[in-house]
């Protein structure tokens, strides 16, 4: 992996103050030159090996020197997100695999990467997607009862006292009430079914007024419209297959022809485990690719009118999250931490974002200037009477829709 080293010293410049003392901007500096040089297992014994490597201090700055990493976060997140109409907050399980036992958090639960109980340690990934890319915002490890309950497990990991047992989707919600303070801005929150599927989660998200399109499984049962008495519940599969052809909508979901898949949505209330109470009307959105029945679902509080069109497209923007954390673990050793400590593992991640906040820019960056001067020298070739044209419809948009 190429990069200019100014560059990046340049990019790090506010945020390596964060970490304190000069020799942990110096080490956090090196770390995140290694996450960005080369291939190989991105660890401490690795990185120590390169030019200027000291594995005992490279050690100590990252499992137990005490800088706080939510600051760096934060101004990461404040300098490379930028308002765009199309903009979401996307909700991601990250799964780390592991062979023993000791690392903090690990257990044999469910890996999203590798779709199947393992051991591993499951992180939460908040993330800024946009049509431009993929902005990691922040990240928290979800700790199980096994660890949260077992004081020689949480001493030895140096979990600080506070930190208490929480369900993954509480965490998301954590998660957003603490960007939110960073002042981020925020058009939508999405997540897969791990979370959509969460009464609980979509609830917090409407008590803070927040919009969201989040994933379900095809087997959540739910009743068509208001409740009746009268009306049994039936799968969000079973109720898109019997809509109606005008329900539904072509969208174009890659550059190729065939990429296609059918859209179509319909007001749903879905079945609360206990009881019918306070169980909101909210929209269903169903994707049906050229194959033999609807294959992804997703329930949403926006409006009943809202276009269907647009929620296509927002579900195309969620999908750039994945591919984003496997770069981040393939190229930059995001799952690579060898360590066993909370603040190690906090650590490792934050450098990681850097790192990786650090690519998003010089692409950014270097697109930008391209773009630029594409339709600079397209501009400079138009008549001057299209030009006129063009100006003048700009203005008129200005004016129609209030744009200051």
């Amino acid at each position: 992996m190429q990069f200019h080293s100014v560059k990046l010293k340049e990019f790090l410049e506010p945020f390596l103050p964060l970490m304190g003392r000069r020799e942990r901007q110096h080490w956090g500096s090196f770390y995140v030159q290694g996450l960005l040089s080369g291939h190989g297992r991105k660890t401490v014994s690795g990185l120590a090996e390169r030019p200027g490597g000291v594995q005992q201090p490279l050690h100590q700055f990252l499992s137990n020197s005490p800088w706080d990493w939510k600051p760096v976060r934060r101004a990461l997140a404040q300098q490379l997100v930028h308002f765009t109409p199309r903009m979401a907050w996307v909700v991601n399980d990250v799964g780390f695999p592991r062979r023993g036992s000791h690392s903090v958090g690990v257990a044999r639960q469910y890996c999203s990467d590798l779709d199947q109980e393992r051991r591993c340690q499951v992180g939460i990934c908040l993330s800024c997607v946009t049509d431009q890319g993929v902005f990691p915002l922040d990240f928290a490890l979800y700790l199980p009862e096994e660890w949260t309950n077992d004081p020689v497990r949480r001493r030895k990991a140096g979990i600080p006292e506070g930190v208490t047992y929480q369900p993954k989707w509480r965490l998301a919600i954590d998660l957003v009430d603490r960007v939110r303070q960073w002042g981020i801005p925020l058009n939508l929150i999405m997540a897969g079914p791990e979370y959509g599927g969460v009464p609980e989660f979509r609830a917090a998200l409407r008590d803070r007024e927040l919009s969201y399109i989040v994933g379900i499984d095809y087997q959540l049962r739910v009743h068509h419209g208001e409740f009746s008495d009268y009306q049994e519940p039936q799968s969000v599969l079973e109720l898109t297959e019997k809509l109606p052809d005008d329900f539904w909508v072509f969208h174009r979901t890659g550059m190729e022809e065939l990429m296609k898949s059918r859209f179509a949505k319909v007001q749903v209330q879905a079945m609360p485990k206990m009881g019918r109470q306070d169980c909101p009307v909210e929209l269903l959105v169903a994707g049906w690719p050229l194959v033999s029945r609807p294959t992804d679902f997703w329930l949403s509080n926006l409006l009943p009118d809202y276009p269907i069109e647009e929620l296509a497209q927002w579900t195309e923007i969620q999908r750039k999250t994945e591919p984003a954390l496997q770069q981040m673990k393939a190229d930059l050793g995001l799952d690579h931490f060898e360590g066993r400590s909370w603040v190690g593992l906090h650590h490792h991640v934050t450098l990681v974002m850097l790192a990786y906040g650090f690519l998003v820019s010089e692409t950014l960056r270097v697109g930008n200037t391209v773009q630029e001067q594409t339709i600079g020298d397209k501009w400079e070739k138009l008549p001057d009477d299209l030009k006129k044209e063009v100006v003048d419809y700009i203005d008129f948009l200005i004016q129609k829709y209030d744009i200051r």
